[in-house]
């Protein structure tokens, strides 16, 4: 089953086949629809998946790649716990008679046989005394065969051998043909940018910040660079404002952070712009207005170092990055064909599901013939892939440069000024997106760096406006003819970022590198999660456009955005009907007076859904939350594969119960005489069957019957009441010890 990354839950998908207009569909289901694959993103209904954008996302449209090679069989999975036991089904009918074996020599004399039916019950007589074995009479002559007895009752069914152990794994197959490269997959939107962290505490009337040391200090922020306020411990109203009592927006704030009621036990973050004024920012109390602390704005300039010893000639650097991707060229002749790529190392084998629930025994089928073990289906279709994109041609590699002599040390150069800030790649320009400056897109092949803000609402397109937007690299020619294509280089390993240091001092300009490789890329973005949109009529509240009193569906485990800010009420979430509680794993969730913000929750694993509810703080509407884990239908099934290789023989597993009596065979000599039986249960008798690891505490009814299976040992008992009392036997003639 294929995994999808949701950010740090992998989620399983599940094939439905062809897509229907009748079929019901919930988010990860996989259909495909004209030579077309789908990705669920909602749930959904008769929605066609080539139109409804909103409900599905294609995965890909090329042509089915011929069928792989058949892999290597997995190792067996963990055996599941044996399921509470069934209530006994209605006896089946006779199976059909075995035709006659042909007659065996006579073997030694066996054990006394099963005992027959019954008959009526006698009045009990005295137990008489054993008398002494008789001498064995001469053999008989063999008798005329009698005719033969009807079939007894079928016996109880013996317990099931342990498993044989894994056969050898068959032979691997040929390697199938190399189906076409597909598109490459969409970048990830870019994660949230981190920043220094202070926290705050109101312990009394002044605000208290970690990492400073007087109180009663400013806090000092860089102008562009990213610091985050964790009021969490804070429990009056708080806010970010432009100066005491002002309900402006502080631009680079973030959107919970409310200049005019504020926010309780938030985190806020404040992106300090670069030309934000040095004082007249602060912290207040909107619950005691006369609580506040400054925040001043400063530029980072570092100390001059003094100038250290020249180091020692280091290792040669790494190979830079590929730079951006240029324009195709002209679709040239077709070069000669690459050697074919190593195969790709297989990838971990993914998440064993949980066990479904055992279902209630049916009633016993009549008993059939036993069939030839059916051969193995053929493996189902590997999904489509879509075609290889053009490669753009690669430039040859220069011959590098020898080392030149090392010169002597200059002298002590005068501090340089302050260096330019770094630029934020942003991708692929969006009319869509908000562009601070020097965020760096790129459009029609040319790279640009912002050097003036703009905004979704105000677009300004890159090559039409050169006051918002300047060149960094413009598009280069039309490439030549393709050249053969070169082996795929290994994938760098991806470091990990550091925290930000100190600045270093002026470095020996090194020689020329070479071309470096494609840019880094982006950081990983926030968890995506299912958006809810949240809003109030005069009677009910209303999720997605839908306004009724069914309970809200969650999934432990997955990430949900609750968006209130088109709410005429404030809403919350809460642990029950008016419970002020903080909901654990919430964001901008305030439960004691709302919120119209958009709030974000993490479902606990391990969450109840007992009284979970959604409901506004200003009237008595209301919905509840039913929160479950996360199961999918079963899957279509697969065709009859090709047969495996025989596995090796299992052990012998316990004696079953015996058989129906066979034809009487010829009278044989006497042999001596038997063990005497076990006492038969009395007639209309009734089984209790136990199913457990432990011996059962019992005292049957003179009338009834005791069956137990064991469990732990796999081992079938009998309740047995004779001369030498009561005891529980197996199957072999051994008591419970």
């Amino acid at each position: 089953m294929p995994l999808i990354n949701t950010g740090g839950t992998s989620i399983g998908t599940l094939y439905k086949g062809t897509w229907s207009s009748e079929g019901v569909y919930a988010v990860n289901d996989i259909v495909t629809y004209s030579s077309k694959t789908y990705i669920a993103i909602l749930g959904s209904t008769n929605e066609n998946p080539s139109t409804a954008t909103t409900y599905w996302a294609a995965f890909g449209d090329g042509s089915i790649g011929s069928q792989g090679s058949q892999g290597s069989q997995g190792s067996q999975g963990t055996t599941g716990t044996n399921g509470s036991q069934g209530s006994q089904g209605s006896q089946g009918n006779q199976g059909l008679q075995g035709s006659q074996g042909s007659q065996g020599s006579q073997g030694s004399q066996g054990r006394q046989g099963s005992q027959g039916n019954q008959g009526s019950q006698g009045e009990r007589g005295s137990q008489g005394s054993q008398g002494s074995q008789g001498t064995q009479g001469s053999q008989g002559s063999q008798g005329v065969i009698g005719s033969q007895g009807s079939t007894g009752n079928q016996g109880l069914q013996g317990s099931q051998g342990s498993q044989g152990s894994q056969g050898s794994q068959g032979f691997q197959g040929s390697t199938g043909s190399s189906g076409s490269q597909g598109y490459q997959g969409f970048q990830g939107s870019q994660g949230s940018k981190g920043g220094t962290t202070f926290t705050v505490t109101l312990p009394s009337t002044q605000f208290v910040v970690s990492g400073i040391t007087s109180n009663s200090d400013p806090i000092e922020v860089v102008r562009g660079q990213r610091f985050i306020f964790d009021f969490s411990a804070v429990t009056h109203y708080v806010a970010i404002r432009n100066g005491s009592g002002l309900t402006t927006d502080v631009t680079g704030t973030s959107a919970n952070n409310n200049e005019t009621s504020g926010t309780v036990g938030s985190i806020i973050t404040y992106d300090v712009p670069l030309d934000a004024p040095s004082t007249g920012i602060i912290i207040q109390s909107i619950t005691n207005g006369t609580i506040t602390r400054a925040i001043n704005a400063v530029d980072y300039i570092g100390e001059k170092g003094d100038q250290g010893d020249q180091g020692a000639q280091g290792r040669q650097g790494y190979q830079g990055l590929q730079g951006l991707q240029g324009t195709n060229g002209t679709s040239g002749s077709n070069g000669a064909q690459g050697n074919q790529g190593y195969q790709g190392n297989q990838g971990s084998q993914g998440v064993q599901g949980s066990q479904g629930n055992q279902g209630s025994q049916g009633s016993q089928g009549n008993q059939g013939l036993q069939g030839s073990q059916g051969s193995q289906g053929n493996q189902g279709f590997i999904g489509s892939t879509g075609s290889q994109g053009h490669q753009g041609s690669q430039g040859s590699q220069g011959t590098q440069g020898s080392q030149g002599s090392a010169g002597t040390n200059g002298s002590q150069g005068s501090q340089g000024s302050q260096g330019s800030i770094g630029i934020t790649w942003r991708g692929d320009w969006s009319i869509s997106a908000n562009y601070s400056v020097n965020d760096s897109v790129y459009y029609g092949g040319t790279s640009y760096i912002a050097i003036l803000g703009s905004t979704s609402s105000s677009p300004k397109q890159p090559d039409t406006n050169p006051l918002y937007w300047a060149t960094m690299a413009q598009a280069g020619a039309t490439g030549g003819s393709n050249g053969p294509q070169g082996y795929q280089g290994r994938q760098g390993l991806t470091g990990l970022l550091g925290p930000q240091g100190s600045q270093g001092r002026q470095g020996v300009t090194g020689s020329q590198g070479f071309q470096g490789r494609q840019g880094f890329q982006g950081d990983i973005g926030e968890r995506g999660g299912t958006l809810y949109t949240v809003t109030s009529n005069s009677s009910a509240i209303e999720i997605n456009g839908v306004a009724n009193n069914s309970a809200i569906t969650l999934i432990r485990g997955q990430r949900y955005y609750f968006d209130f800010r088109s709410s005429p009420e404030t809403l919350a979430i809460r642990l029950s009907s008016g419970d002020n509680t903080a909901v654990p794993n919430t964001t901008n969730n305030n439960a004691l007076t709302g919120t119209k913000n958009l709030v974000t929750w993490d479902i606990a694993y391990n969450e109840s859904s007992s009284t979970l509810i959604l409901e506004s703080t200003q009237s008595s509407k209301s919905r509840t939350f039913s929160v479950r884990d996360i199961y999918g239908s079963d899957g279509v099934a697969g065709s009859d594969g090709a047969p495996g290789s025989d596995g090796a023989t299992g052990p012998t597993g316990p004696t079953g119960l015996p058989g129906s009596s066979g034809p009487t065979g010829p009278t044989g000599s006497s042999g001596p005489q038997g063990y005497q039986g076990f006492q038969g249960a009395s007639g209309s008798t009734t089984v209790n069957f136990y199913q457990q690891s432990t011996r059962p505490a019992i005292n049957p009814a003179a009338n009834s019957f005791a069956v137990w299976y064991d469990t732990e040992n796999a081992i079938l008992y009998f309740w047995v009441t004779d001369s030498n009392g009561s005891n529980w036997v197996s199957f072999s003639g051994n008591a419970y010890a």
